[in-house]
């Protein structure tokens, strides 16, 4: 990908992007690919030579990067920082890089594998750790399939959160109550890992042959919301612009004085990751026509 400097970053961190930091060796999927959305994987290899990007427009990834080598440089007996796996399966090689490898040992010399993942992330990726999951486990599968004298016996995540607030710490229960946190999350058994693996896979090469849609959830919806408004007109009226739900819509409908005069409109409003996160959207008919279709709406007022 080539790298651009359109808004004035400092030079070293220009050759750092520029610099080659990732390397996936002789893989045909790795963890992290197997977790793309088919489609965008297909359009950014069809797309590669007109791919740019700008490290004060992604500057946390390389942050990440740069982190994720400086906290390598500390591990200790029985830890195994940033070791690639490589695998044959079903005549691919598969792959998968793991920040961190803690190995004990019971006493019956059982080898247990902790897999650990560091996560530059904000507060709201924790709300949904799918994402992780999937691909923590696809680390267990590699391990054990690499070395079946071992069994992964937990998976963490070490997420530390750029956007957290002390302010929302202090007031929200549900808030982190650290800028950093380990997350567990669930562990499947090998034969859940595999038929999932064998899943992705399946998405992936089908789409060499017919390029599929990305669905609704990987495309990151924002929060749909319903509107009054009055009838013939565009704007919602005052405090009734972001409702949670149809119910309470109707019910702060019927709450007007002249409920007749006006009507309950539902609001989606974008897919985040194809607006502002998907670097070949500008070759994408499914979100070109989701453009024109919001254009429309908003054209007509509705």
């Amino acid at each position: 990908m080539k790298i651009e400097n359109k808004h004035g970053a400092p030079a070293t961190l220009v050759r750092f992007a520029e610099s080659k930091h990732y390397d996936a060796g002789p893989s045909d999927y790795t963890a992290t690919s197997l977790l793309a959305p088919p489609k965008i994987r297909a359009l950014e290899k069809k797309h590669a030579s007109h791919l740019s990007d700008d490290p004060y427009e992604s500057p946390w990834k390389y942050f990440s990067t740069a982190f994720h080598h400086l906290i390598s440089l500390a591990s200790a007996d029985g830890e195994t920082p940033e070791e690639r796996l490589f695998t044959k399966f079903n005549g691919l090689t598969i792959s998968g890089a793991m920040d961190l490898q803690t190995v004990t040992y019971t006493e019956d010399l059982e080898k247990l594998v902790t897999i650990g993942d560091y996560k530059l992330c904000t507060v709201y990726a924790l709300k949904d750790t799918l994402k992780f999951e999937q691909q923590l486990n696809i680390y267990a599968w590699l391990v054990e399939r690499c070395d079946p004298s071992a069994t992964v016996d937990k998976l963490l995540v070490y997420a530390f959160l750029r956007d957290w607030q002390i302010s929302r710490a202090e007031r929200t229960l549900d808030y982190p109550a650290t800028p950093a946190v380990t997350v567990e999350l669930p562990l499947w058994s090998y034969e859940e890992r595999e038929a999932f693996i064998v899943k992705r896979i399946k998405a992936h090469e089908d789409a060499h042959f017919k390029l599929p849609d990305c669905s609704h959830e990987e495309r990151w919806p924002t929060e749909s919301v319903w509107k009054i408004k009055k009838k013939g007109g565009t704007r919602a009226i005052a405090g009734a612009s972001k409702l949670r739900s149809m119910e309470a819509a109707e019910q702060a409908l019927m709450a007007l004085d002249s409920p007749e005069e006006h009507e309950v409109v539902y609001s989606f409003g974008t897919y985040r990751r194809c607006q502002n996160f998907c670097d070949v959207s500008r070759w994408c008919e499914q979100w070109q026509q989701s453009k024109q279709w919001q254009q429309s709406k908003e054209d007509i007022g509705t």
